[in-house]
């Protein structure tokens, strides 16, 4: 898996290939250069050529080149998880978690059974891979229930499908990618002091938007106990620059200009 780069000096030509195991996505300022790189690959490799991309690796990309707006989401995905899990009919939720949820470790005298603890990880890891594809609404609440992973309780299913019921009148939300609005790197970083009842540990969480849509978030517990809001929020923040400077390292790689200082708002 990885990203490739591949310029003709003359002319400013760049054409990026995302790999992920057997499947290609190409993108580039020529067709031209597109069309010859794809040429030279069928003559190394069997490759099937899908056309304009529609679908890729479980994302559906929508384009609008007249309005140069590329939007991207998990709509069917969604839609597959809540018939899988028997949720397709439920009412929908407002909110990933309900307000006042506590989420703390499963103090039953009675370990989950190693079904229950098996459907409980199919759901965390079908949230898992629509959180990390196109819903950072939700990486709170999935990066926290996926902590009982080992002995969940009811509780925390129902928690999780609590999840399911906010994606239910959610799933057509989009990330929206507009090229008319000129809009450069913009980062946001935040913390919930000693969020954690059972360790104390607070969280860190930051999103990067370009062209006014999230190309990069993350919800995660701090490795080490904060002694106050403002250590959290410092901790957050030096988290979020770490990640802002790879963002800006890999901005230039792929041909962006990134001579003006990136805001990050904390």
């Amino acid at each position: 898996a990885g990203v490739y780069v591949f310029r003709r000096q003359r002319g400013g030509t760049v054409t990026i290939i995302v790999l992920y195991v057997d499947d290609l996505l190409l993108v580039g300022n020529s067709m031209r250069h597109i069309v010859s790189i794809k040429n030279e690959l069928s003559k190394q490799y069997k490759m099937t050529d899908l056309g304009p991309v529609q679908r890729f690796l479980g994302l559906r990309i929508t384009r609008d080149r007249a309005m140069r707006v590329i939007e991207i989401d998990q709509q069917d995905y969604i839609q597959g998880v809540l018939e899988r899990f028997r949720m397709s009919a439920c009412r929908s939720a407002p909110t990933p978690l309900p307000a006042g949820a506590i989420l703390e470790k499963n103090n039953s005298k009675v370990p989950a059974t190693d079904t229950f603890r098996r459907q409980y990880q199919s759901l965390i890891g079908s949230l898992l891979y629509a959180m990390l594809g196109t819903r950072p609404d939700i990486s709170f609440a999935v990066a926290r229930l996926s902590k009982y992973n080992s002995n969940p309780s009811q509780r925390h299913m129902n928690y999780a499908n609590y999840i399911l019921r906010y994606l239910q009148g959610t799933k057509g939300y989009r990330i929206r990618y507009d090229g008319t609005t000129g809009a450069g790197l913009l980062g946001y970083s935040d913390s919930d002091w000693s969020q954690d009842h059972e360790d104390r540990r607070s969280i860190s969480g930051f999103i990067f938007l370009m062209a006014g849509g999230i190309v990069s978030w993350v919800s995660r517990q701090q490795p080490t106990i904060s002694h106050s809001s403002t250590e959290a929020e410092y901790k957050a923040a030096s988290d979020s620059c770490r990640q802002l400077q790879w963002l800006r390292t890999f901005a230039e790689e792929i041909g962006d200009n990134m001579e003006d200082p990136t805001p990050l708002c904390v």
